[in-house]
């Protein structure tokens, strides 16, 4: 860390632009290595000059030659999302649910439990600790309506306050349980072909994947739970 320098991030920066990333992203990640860097110097890790000298190199402009712009993110029609219904799990399809009807990012909602549901008010409620505006120190609320209830309520049966409501763990079981034939008795064992293991709630990555399998079968264009 202590090498790195002004150099090193513009050959960084430079690399981005050859793998042809888009400008928003390049700046982000940029503004990104320097705080890195920052928060090493208020720990006394680097020397304050390293991140000092870091904040010469200057965002990429608007319109600059080879590089990219960020196109706008459209609204999925409704179409779309109704054709992925029977592709996908009854804990995907809640969680596109709720997203669809309280606007929640999906991280936000991903491993969602019911201890961090207010039941209390009307409409429910619930604060999630890290979004997107927290590092400002502000607040957030989700809001569920009667649509958002009807949906948490359908996993809500016999589930540990502290466990994740849309389980992957249980998605996984629920699709071994309905698969038309299985194992044979005393069949050989395939081999395991990756290190994947099924965590108990959905990752935001895996909820995307789930979606974009779903839209190849339905033979729709791929979508994102972002949009």
């Amino acid at each position: 860390a202590a090498e790195f320098g002004v150099e090193a991030l513009e050959l960084v920066q430079r690399r981005m632009k050859e793998l042809g990333w888009v400008r928003t992203n390049i700046n982000r990640s940029i503004h990104l290595g320097r705080r890195i860097f920052r928060w090493g110097a208020a720990r006394k890790m680097v020397a304050p000059n390293v991140f000092n000298d870091l904040r010469a190199i200057e965002s990429v402009p608007p319109n600059t030659a080879g590089v990219p712009e960020s196109t706008e993110r459209l609204d999925v029609p409704l179409e779309h999302v109704e054709a992925v219904k029977a592709f996908v799990s009854k804990q995907v399809w809640g969680l596109i649910q709720l997203a669809l009807s309280t606007g929640a990012r999906p991280g936000e909602i991903v491993g969602l439990r019911p201890v961090d549901i207010n039941t209390t008010t009307d409409p429910w409620t619930f604060s999630p600790v890290y979004h997107k505006t927290a590092y400002r120190g502000h607040k957030r609320v989700i809001r569920f309506g009667p649509k958002a209830q009807a949906v948490i309520r359908e996993f809500l049966t016999d589930r540990p306050v502290d466990r994740p409501l849309f389980s992957a763990r249980e998605a996984e079981k629920d699709r071994y349980a309905a698969a038309e034939t299985h194992r044979r008795e005393h069949q050989t064992p395939n081999p395991v072909k990756t290190e994947r293991t099924v965590g108990d709630a959905y990752t935001v990555d895996s909820f995307r994947r789930a979606i974009e399998r779903a839209c190849d079968l339905a033979k729709v264009p791929r979508w994102s739970p972002h949009q």
